[in-house]
């Protein structure tokens, strides 16, 4: 019974080491911008301002409050007030520049369902290169629809950006293969090896962290520097081993059937735990090293807005 026992240990672990080298292998970083509330302040508007006429107007005090908000930052009450003026509005440039406010406001709260949402229920759609936002409404659907998975929307789109401004529409491909870790297209850029070569020198072996808890348990865990797991591991993994051996030795088999199989649950648990990990591990480590750069150097698609309110 215990050899029995520990054979399908062996080869379920085996299997489950195996199952580790078929898992995805690409690492998944979430990476975020940090923008300071002046920079977004300083953007001038890319609208005409209103006249002495057209503040004297229900729609145009609206909108007049929808910037004093939006430049406050406060989207959620600017875009009310947006909403109102692009309702309350008889000319339509100014509901289509209404509209693009709302937009906007949407993107800059990173609400990017509410986004693709207003820009499918606006006319925006009908506008020309003449549109005096067109660049930046152009960079706000690509993130936009990079953001919700929608490759199909977001590779037209540019396309298009890249007959209007090629120099944005580069930082754009090389934001997304930054943001996802695309390494086969950032070596086709060739770009930013330098980062790459930090990264692959500090990440650690998700293969080689399972194939550790494998032989040691707890060892994986120690390898990515997890040393409280590493303990718990072994110490839980050698007490439930310990009283199986001690119960099959006393014979009640029972008991230690009862006890392999909760060490079962731990030491297979581990296999997996140390891949999981270091898959964690080097998703931390490459968010070190990319999140600031991409800040630094002004990559991610905020940066490439012209205008704001």
């Amino acid at each position: 019974m215990r050899l029995i026992g520990l054979k399908t240990l062996i080869v379920i672990s085996l299997l489950s080491l195996a199952g580790c080298d078929l898992a995805k292998k690409e690492i998944q970083p979430q990476i975020h911008y940090t923008v300071q509330d002046r920079y977004l302040q300083s953007l001038p508007s890319p609208f005409s301002e209103l006249s002495t006429l057209e503040r004297e107007t229900s729609w145009g005090s609206e909108y007049l409050i929808g910037n004093h908000f939006a430049k406050k930052l406060d989207f959620y009450r600017a875009i009310t007030a947006f909403r109102r003026a692009e309702i309350l509005t008889q000319d339509e440039d100014r509901r289509l520049e209404a509209q693009y406010e709302t937009l906007l406001c949407y993107y800059l709260g990173q609400r990017y369902a509410e986004v693709e949402q207003s820009y499918r229920e606006s006319n925006l759609s009908s506008i020309s290169t003449n549109f005096p936002a067109f660049h930046d409404l152009l960079v706000i659907l690509y993130d936009t629809y990079f953001q919700l998975g929608e490759v199909e929307k977001s590779t037209p789109i540019l396309e298009l950006l890249g007959q209007y401004d090629e120099k944005t529409a580069k930082t754009l491909v090389l934001y997304s293969a930054l943001q996802k870790a695309d390494f086969s297209v950032l070596e086709k850029l060739g770009k930013d090896l330098p980062l790459m070569k930090i990264y692959e020198e500090q990440k650690k072996s998700s293969k080689i962290a399972a194939a550790l808890n494998a032989i040691i348990p707890g060892s994986g865990y120690f390898y990515l520097g997890q040393k409280n797991t590493a303990i718990t591991a072994l110490l839980m993994n050698g007490l439930f081993l310990a009283a199986a051996i001690y119960f099959f030795r006393r014979r009640p088999i029972a008991a230690a059937i009862i006890f392999l199989g909760f060490e079962a649950g731990w030491y297979l648990g581990g296999i997996q735990g140390g891949s999981a990990q270091g898959k964690l591990y080097n998703e931390r480590v490459y968010e070190q090293i990319v999140t600031p750069y991409m800040n630094r150097e002004g990559i991610f698609p905020i940066y490439q807005l012209k205008n704001a309110f």
